[in-house]
């Protein structure tokens, strides 16, 4: 520890002994007689005033409170030096037992143990404590000078012991640093490529290294204890280097000397040499430790450089890198006109500027580290950056060394353009890196010497399992060796290979890939290299089989769906008259029972048929929230394998955060089939390409009346477009019907769109196509947008029948009999029915009784005016007309582009007695 430690511990039950010792030792003067101890404590001597040390005292009551304290101050890195213990200190710990304790704590804390009882004695202390020279026992009364002496020699003695403690720790420290650093310095001599000379306090010489001897021609043998200056300098130089020598012998500091010394052949080596004192054990110099540089060569080249100063002038200038000279005290005297136009300055304006000047102030503690190190020789070449004149900083290499005359030399490249160059290459290799294609890159012969980590996770062989094998090691023996060879032909000739390949994976798989092979040319166009992309298709193959199952399931959908409408009427009518039949025998059960399970079947009948709907959709449909720039950008890169790469295919979102409700499978046939029929069209076009753009539409008053939508909502307009052959005005009627199409029989069945069709409008959308023959087309999808905070309420059914309260219900469907049944039903229920035949009988029954109908439940499909366009005319009478579909089509693809009408319930026929009679209450007090 660098200063005293004079903390003081006082231990007793008594405050006015606490305050006694607190008035003794933190009083830089002792105390007069007033002041002094109490008499039966200390005694009443009277005291000259003297200076006395001034002790940091703390106090405690009981021993277990001083423990207390000992540890705080060990924690704290603030330990007492002594403390003085009361024996007696009820109820708590006594003196010798509060020692203990501290003994555990603090080791090395000196104790005087405090006692006014004679019983107490030495011997039973030693019994308790042992025999140490920490502890001293004070017996009371006692005088103020002894606790003031006793305090200062212990004082003293804890700081002593401390410091022996620290010391003997130092030294071993130092001896295992003296014993690395001795191993070192012999390895050192033996090896160093320089000179190392050991002379010495007469001159005479006592070692020289392996290196010496070869550069001299001497032995050690040969010279040790001979004059280092008669055998070595030439006469003319004795006296300069003799002052020399007497300078760093006496320990004055000097600069690096150069001077020749005489080989033992007679020619003169040049040698710069810095010298050190070198002392024995008790630091007294007994010679000077040499290290020397032959630097033969370097003075004749400098001597050289001299000769040819002007020319050397005149080859800075024109040099095309900055070069910049400074003095020893780093200030600028002289700069090219480089470096000038460089930073901006003219040459006055560097000249007188110092070094850290043109630095960045972070950059400073390096540049001297930079410096320090060229003051031991040779060139510092680094990156910096430098300071313009307009404030901005270049980047630039500087390679600086220090020249014979002290002064500083830096050569300035500025290397903005290969940063720039970096930073791109860097990109690209991130890019490849982080690319989901497998990439490899492969010499001449077809070996491996890259790979990204995508054709890992491709293959399965790592960088270290690749790379150095051939590209053979992913041979599936799925193709001919014909054609291998003409893929090498291909590459070869410096052209590029592109084709569908079947490999094996690490793991023995096969598996499909699209693989695209190019060569890689020098600056000079050879061939260096080889790059192969591979895509593989496995996914896509699957999604392909999955397609193509679609088109079959849409195909049984359209045959289903044309009598599913006929089958749930006939079933309705069946179920109502089941109903009504019951109602009449309602006290014959053995009748109800059977009429029961008539029902039941009726009911099951109708589920089958929403089944086989469902299933020729390929599933049932899965409506979910999403984000439509997500789902594009995954579905664009699942296609994007499938094309060749002269297509140009884009995907440009201008707006990515809309959320629509839609089925994923669904969606994705929706855009395959687009894509591919975009593909079929640009077969001809000298720029094939291909782009998906999405971006937020508003339905104005125009897209509302050609697409029958009520409200102005907001929709996600996907538009898929081509600059393909286009589409024929007599064809552009037809393309949405089923089994429609152009193409040959072996490239398509014409369900593709009519799925398209079907998917949109069963999600709420709108279609249109845009084309023209030799224009291209362009197809435009519209679907709802729905808010993030949206969300669908489900209401659970149960078999209870709500009856009415009288209301007035127009009832219209095109089937006569389920017509009137549902009359029959709807009046038991207790409402008043007006019945119509068809849309537009529907619309006059309205005209003529609408301010006394509730509500109008209506079919979707019907002769003459279907529902949703009945529904519109009516909502032109009154525009607050409540409405419920019933429909014999699957009810979520039945509206067809009426289903944003979210407001109206739609259900189902067949449908229960239950079901309705809720559905009905619900809609007339929503």
């Amino acid at each position: 520890m660098d200063e005293i430690n004079r903390r003081i511990l006082v231990i007793d039950d008594m405050a006015e002994i606490q305050a006694d010792f607190r008035r003794v030792l933190s009083s830089p003067v002792a105390s007069s007689a007033a002041d002094s101890l109490a008499a039966d404590i200390l005694g009443h001597e009277a005291e000259n005033e003297v200076a006395m040390p001034v002790y940091e005292v703390d106090c405690a009551s009981q021993g277990s409170q001083g423990v207390e304290l000992v540890q705080k101050a060990g924690e704290e890195g603030r330990p007492y030096a002594v403390a003085f213990v009361d024996v007696r200190m009820p109820p708590g710990w006594d003196g010798v037992e509060t020692i203990k304790h501290i003994w555990q704590v603090d080791p090395d804390i000196q104790v005087i143990i405090v006692t006014a009882y004679s019983d107490y004695s030495w011997e039973r202390i030693q019994k308790e404590l042992g025999a140490t020279d920490q502890l001293l026992v004070l017996k009371k009364p006692f005088e103020s000078v002894e606790i003031q002496q006793i305090a200062a020699a212990l004082v003293q003695k804890w700081n002593l012991m401390r410091r022996v403690k620290e010391q003997r720790q130092e030294l071993q420290d130092k001896n295992s640093t003296l014993r690395a650093e001795r191993d070192f310095s012999a390895g050192l001599l033996e090896t160093a490529q320089t000179i190392m000379l050991l002379l010495n306090r007469d001159g005479s010489i006592e070692y020289i290294n392996p290196f010496m001897e070869q550069l001299s021609g001497y032995t050690l043998e040969e010279v040790k204890g001979k004059d280092w200056f008669d055998t070595f300098l030439p006469p003319a130089d004795h006296s300069e280097i003799r002052e020399l020598f007497s300078a760093a012998i006496s320990d004055i500091k000097t600069r690096g000397n150069i001077n020749p010394i005489i080989a033992k052949d007679g020619h003169e080596i040049i040698v710069e040499w810095y010298d050190h004192t070198h002392r024995n054990t008790q630091g007294e110099v007994i010679g000077l430790l040499s290290i020397g540089y032959d630097v033969t060569e370097r003075k004749r080249a400098e001597a050289e450089l001299l000769q040819t100063k002007e020319r050397f002038r005149q080859v800075v200038e024109q040099a095309s890198d900055g070069i910049f000279i400074a003095d020893i005290n780093g200030q600028y005297v002289d700069v090219n006109s480089a470096g000038c136009q460089m930073l901006g300055f003219e040459r006055d304006e560097i000249i007188g500027k110092t070094i850290v000047d043109l630095f960045p102030p972070e950059d400073l503690q390096r540049l001297q580290k930079s410096k320090d190190e060229m003051l031991d020789g040779g060139t510092n070449t680094s990156e910096w950056r430098l300071k313009r004149k307009d404030g901005t900083y270049v980047p630039v290499e500087v390679s600086a060394n220090i020249l014979p005359d002290g002064q500083w030399q830096g050569f300035v490249r500025d290397i903005s353009e290969r940063k720039q160059a970096e930073a791109q290459v860097r990109r690209l290799s991130q890019a490849i890196e982080q690319s989901g294609e497998a990439v490899a890159i492969t010499d001449l012969e077809g070996t491996i010497e890259y790979i990204n980590p995508a054709f890992t996770t491709l293959t399965g062989y790592s960088e270290e399992e690749a790379i150095g094998k051939n590209h053979r090691l992913l041979k599936g023996g799925g193709q001919h060796n014909q054609a291998y060879r003409s893929m090498w032909e291909t590459i070869s000739a410096g052209r590029m290979w592109q084709g569908k390949v079947i490999n094996r994976a690490k793991s023995g798989e096969l598996y499909p890939a699209m693989l695209t092979i190019s060569p890689i040319r020098d600056e000079d166009g050879n061939i260096t290299n080889y790059i192969g992309i591979q895509q593989g298709l496995k996914e896509y193959e699957a999604l392909e089989e999955q397609f193509h199952q679609a088109q079959k399931m849409e195909a049984i959908g359209t045959l289903v769906g044309g009598i599913a409408h006929d089958f749930n009427n006939t079933l309705a009518g069946i179920t109502g008259n089941l109903y009504l039949a019951k109602r009449k025998v309602a006290a014959m059960p053995e009748v109800i029972k059977h009429l029961d399970v008539v029902e039941k079947l009726s009911f099951s009948a109708a589920a089958t048929i929403r089944k086989l709907l469902a299933f020729s959709r390929k599933d049932v449909v899965q409506m979910q929230t999403l984000s439509i720039s997500s789902f594009l950008k995954e579905a664009i890169k699942l296609q994007r394998v499938s094309l060749p790469e002269n297509i140009a295919f884009n995907l440009d979102i201008k707006e990515k955060d809309m959320l629509v409700r839609g089925d994923i499978n669904q969606l994705q046939q929706v855009l395959m089939n687009l894509v591919n029929n975009a593909f079929d069209a640009v077969a001809e076009a000298a720029s094939p390409s291909i782009e998906v753009v999405l971006e937020r539409f508003h339905a104005d008053d125009y897209f509302m009346q050609h697409h029958n939508v009520v409200d102005g909502k907001d929709f996600a307009l996907i538009r898929v477009r081509d600059n393909g052959m286009g589409i024929s005005e007599e064809h552009l009627d037809h393309i949405f019907e089923p089994f429609f199409t152009t193409k040959s029989v072996d490239k398509g069945s014409g369900l593709g769109l009519s799925m398209v069709y079907g998917t949109i409008c069963s999600h709420g959308g709108v279609i249109d196509v845009e084309s023209k023959p030799g224009s291209g087309a362009v197809f435009s999808l519209y679907l709802p947008l729905v808010s993030a905070e949206e969300a669908i309420h489900l209401q659970a059914e149960t078999d209870e029948v709500v009856m009415g309260e009288g209301e007035t219900i127009l009832l219209v469907d095109d089937n006569e009999s389920v017509l009137e049944i549902g009359r029959d039903i709807l009046e038991g229920l207790n409402y008043h029915v007006i019945t119509a035949l068809d849309g537009q009988l529907a619309v006059a029954e309205y005209r003529r009784h609408f301010q006394e109908i509730d509500l109008v439940i209506l079919d979707v499909v019907m002769p003459h005016l279907g529902g949703p366009e009945a529904l519109r005319q009516m909502r032109m009478i009154n525009p607050d007309a409540k409405a419920i579909y019933a429909t014999g089509y699957d009810k979520l693809s039945a509206l067809g582009k009426e289903r944003e009408k979210i407001d109206e319930r739609v259900i189902s026929k067949p449908y229960a007695v239950c079901e309705i009679s809720q559905v009905i209450r619900q809609v007339l007090e929503g």
